[in-house]
């Protein structure tokens, strides 16, 4: 009886303190974490973007409209380009195609996915562009989208999103190196 007792108490225990161990996958992600920072969702984030946007674009907003997505603009440094300026707007145009609208993504997609970048003569003038700009500093990362009427230039839908500054976001949001040309008729 004794023993039998024993037996279930310690069962018992192991079950309890099961449930207070970590998974060696739990260890490990906690431990990039620490090491990296906190991973942003981010085709959570822009996809949460894109229904703020077609919310409040209400009726100036049609199904059988096109819909350019262009780059995002570094407010502090328009002549340089990033990952997440690219990343941003496509992640939202393929939300508003799952929405069912039209859109042109040919700008913004990554060029080997052959599924949504398609060539721009395969569409005609875009109705409306989503686009914007973002801001940084060694905090955050803000994100300022916009949607404007191309014939008006009217903007219709905005919406401002922060997220934390974490590696993963320095890293898409580090300018791309840019050739340039030297004029060789400097003097000497």
């Amino acid at each position: 009886m004794h023993a039998k007792k024993a037996l279930i108490l310690t069962l018992s225990a192991g079950a309890l303190l099961q449930g207070c161990a970590m998974s060696a996958a739990q260890i490990k992600n906690k431990g990039l974490e620490f090491i990296h920072g906190k991973h942003i969702n981010l085709i959570e984030k822009n996809y949460a973007a894109a229904d703020y946007l077609v919310q409040q674009a209400g009726n100036n907003l049609k199904r059988d409209q096109l819909i350019k997505a262009i780059k995002l603009i570094d407010a502090d440094a328009p002549q340089l380009s990033s990952d997440i300026a690219s990343i941003t707007t496509e992640q939202i145009g393929q939300r508003f195609v799952q929405l069912g609208y039209r859109v042109d993504i040919s700008e913004v997609a990554d060029k080997s996915d052959t599924s949504f970048a398609q060539s721009p003569e395969q569409y005609n003038a875009p109705d409306n562009i989503v686009g914007g700009t973002y801001t940084h500093d060694d905090d955050s990362f803000t994100i300022h989208l916009r949607m404007t009427k191309v014939k008006t230039g009217n903007v219709f839908a905005t919406y401002s999103y922060t997220m934390p500054m974490t590696k993963q976001i320095r890293d898409l949001a580090e300018p791309k190196a840019q050739i340039m040309s030297i004029d060789s008729n400097w003097d000497q």
